[in-house]
């Protein structure tokens, strides 16, 4: 993601991250300038590398709405 985030901002793609809801979150910004790659938010996304997180209200098992949700 950070490599991702360093070519944009080195190519002028500057107006497409800040209107990109996915990557606005891990810019650092002045108004509406980029100051630069808000690395602390990086880091605490990684925790989530590889895991996902489900929130339901039904009344199914906790196996049982993962196997739902990989079926999908």
């Amino acid at each position: 993601m950070c490599r991702k985030l360093e070519e944009q901002l080195k190519n002028g793609g500057i107006k497409s991250l800040v209107g990109n809801r996915g990557y606005r979150r891990y810019l650092l910004l002045n108004r509406d300038t980029v100051v630069g790659i808000d690395q602390e938010a990086l880091k605490e996304e990684a925790w989530y590398d590889g895991k996902y997180v489900l929130r339901t209200n039904s009344q199914l098992s906790t196996e049982e709405v993962a196997l739902a949700y990989k079926d999908l």
